[in-house]
């Protein structure tokens, strides 16, 4: 049997990388922040948080989405869409 030295630097860099490796597998990514407007459209919502329009209905209906209405269009905050996707 071989005995393998390796500096704990090392040893962290291996982990790092090899944790980064596996996570941005589960991990889908998020549309850029600085492209979305101000006030979201239940589908820009859906797709932020990457689920059903139906989802986003729920979550107004139960107030963790607060629904707006701009000229009779429902829209949502954008922070407020960020700040619920931390709290799920």
């Amino acid at each position: 049997m071989k005995t393998i030295v390796i500096q704990p630097a090392e040893l962290q860099e291996l982990i790092q990388s090899s944790l980064e490796a596996v996570l941005k597998q589960y991990v889908s990514p998020q549309p850029e922040q600085k492209h979305l407007p101000e006030y979201l459209t239940r589908k820009q919502v859906a797709d932020y948080l990457s689920c059903s329009l139906a989802t986003v209905d729920n979550y107004s209906r139960e107030g963790t989405l607060q629904k707006r209405y701009i000229h009779g269009l429902p829209r949502f905050k954008r922070e407020e869409v960020q700040a619920a996707l931390a709290s799920l």
